[in-house]
């Protein structure tokens, strides 16, 4: 087995002020992401129905579920 080699510490830096033309797209992308949280938290069983259909297709479409083809059963 191999032992991974100990890294020396290294002090992180603060990231720099945001650029005044980034500001206003990343206040729009936190507003977004407000609203998406409000509405999984409203447990609506409409959006949960919906979002369960969405996760399948995408198990399908990545192969992760294997759908027998039309008119044969697993």
């Amino acid at each position: 087995m191999n032992k991974m080699p100990d890294l020396p510490w290294v002090e992180v830096e603060p990231l720099p002020h945001v650029n005044g033309d980034l500001l206003p797209v990343l206040e729009s992308v936190d507003s977004l992401q407000r609203a998406w949280q409000e509405v999984v938290k409203a447990n609506d069983p409409a959006f949960q129905e919906a979002r369960r259909r969405s996760l399948r297709r995408h198990a399908i479409e990545t192969g992760i579920i294997e759908v027998p083809p039309a008119g044969r059963t697993a």
